[in-house]
């Protein structure tokens, strides 16, 4: 339809609305994702234990300070199929996760069975001193300014 044409049926009183064409694509059901990816895509309060996504996050980068991410673990880095890394350690270590949380965290937002995203890339910062699981919060300043806002700037800072 050309430009005229749909000014035309945009004047008919019987048409509500007129919008350019495009293409529709159809979505990826994943069953049994567990409770928090089934309430993601609901729009009731009725749970229908599936997951219905289109898009994968694919192309995308999610970076995440926390206890850091088993990547030795063959389970793990199975999940992530080489889209996670660790870009630092406050430690000077590898950036293995000593409690499991920056872990979870990471497979909640990028794992291939109960991420949210996919296909995302996961850019993990471990910020805990040691085994703790604790940080002070000038670590996590540091993190953000010295190393994630100079990154996103094109400027990555090295240590």
């Amino acid at each position: 339809m050309d430009e005229t044409e749909a000014e035309r049926w945009r004047k008919d009183g019987r048409v509500e609305y007129v919008e350019q064409d495009m293409i529709l694509t159809s979505g990826t059901t994943q069953s049994n994702p567990g409770w928090g990816l089934d309430r993601l895509d609901e729009t009731s309060v009725t749970l229908d234990n599936t997951y219905v996504y289109t898009n994968t996050g694919a192309g995308r980068e999610i970076y995440i300070l926390d206890s850091g991410l088993d990547l030795s673990n063959p389970t793990v880095a199975a999940q992530f199929g080489g889209r996670a890394s660790v870009l630092w350690d406050v430690n000077g270590g590898t950036g293995a996760d000593c409690n499991g949380h920056g872990t979870q965290v990471s497979s909640a937002a990028a794992g291939s069975t109960k991420g949210i995203a996919k296909g995302a890339t996961v850019i993990m910062a471990k910020i805990t001193s040691g085994c703790t699981g604790g940080s002070s919060i000038s670590t996590s300043v540091l993190v953000r300014g010295q190393i994630f806002l100079p990154l996103l700037q094109g400027n990555l800072w090295h240590y």
